[in-house]
């Protein structure tokens, strides 16, 4: 049932044709006297409804799956719409209401205290984002984590969506790519190792739910059982070691403060706080 539309229908096609052309005359033909007749009378009585009900399934699925695939398409056109438009407000804000221009031959009086205002200053300069490292990646916030991949992702073509908190059940993100959708477990473990039990939870999520294919993302360390799990169930492994290749370092939020290494000197540190991102 997770097939696409046109494969349900073919599917359909396909069972009617071999029921009524292939099942029919195997069944009728038999060495007996009687079973040309016999076979005439099943093949009228029981495999023509037979065939029938078949045909009639599977264009209903087809059809549910259709215009399900509409639904989905029209509600993320809308998502990307309100997006756009969100995006647009915050880039040219309303200008301020200006003083009614003086009726002609009078003097334009000042303007209300209340409507006085200094000129802006400079504009403060954008951070730039932090590398892409173990510990950088460790220092963020779970939000953070999760935008992080939701921007890699994004950067490499697909399609976001983020899951409201109130229905989540599991899958943080959806990816979707033409008529493939994946969804995406993000798990900020901070270096720490995943065993196979976060794989066989998602799997069975993913099975009973959404069906698909599904991605365990991780800041952790997949343990070798819980990376020969998620090859045999058609999960995508993406855990620290991966995630270091994988994510856009664009899509890297700034640290105000840099994450040092193991071992190494605070040369730049200082007396500086705890980093803030």
């Amino acid at each position: 049932m997770a097939r696409p539309w046109l494969v349900r229908l073919c599917v359909g096609v396909f069972g009617f044709a071999v029921i009524l052309y292939v099942v029919g005359p195997l069944l009728g033909v038999v060495p007996q006297p009687h079973a040309g007749l016999a076979g005439e009378s099943f093949h009228a009585d029981v495999l023509l409804p037979l065939a029938w009900l078949w045909l009639l399934v599977w264009v209903g699925a087809a059809l549910a799956s259709a215009a399900r695939d509409r639904h989905g398409r029209r509600g993320h056109a809308q998502g990307r719409s309100r997006r756009r438009r969100s995006r647009r407000r915050r880039k040219h804000p309303a200008h301020a209401s200006r003083p009614v221009n003086a009726a002609p031959g009078q003097r334009a009086g000042p303007l209300p205290a209340a409507e006085t205002r200094p000129p802006p200053g400079p504009a403060a300069p954008t951070p730039s984002p932090a590398a892409v490292t173990r510990e950088n990646i460790a220092a963020l916030s779970s939000a953070q984590f999760e935008q992080l991949v939701a921007d890699s992702f994004r950067r490499k073509g697909f399609d976001v969506e983020f899951m409201p908190e109130h229905s989540r059940q599991g899958i943080d993100i959806v990816l979707r790519d033409g008529d493939k959708v994946l969804r995406v477990q993000c798990r900020h473990d901070r270096d720490a190792q995943v065993d196979v039990d976060a794989a066989h939870e998602l799997a069975d999520l993913v099975q009973a739910q959404f069906g698909g294919k599904a991605i365990l993302a991780t800041s952790g360390r997949l343990s070798p059982a819980a990376h020969a799990f998620c090859r045999d169930h058609a999960i995508h492994a993406l855990d620290i070691d991966r995630l270091l290749l994988f994510a856009d370092p664009a899509a890297m939020p700034a640290l105000s403060t840099p994450v040092l290494k193991p071992g190494e000197a605070p040369e730049h540190a200082g007396s500086q706080p705890a980093p803030v991102v």
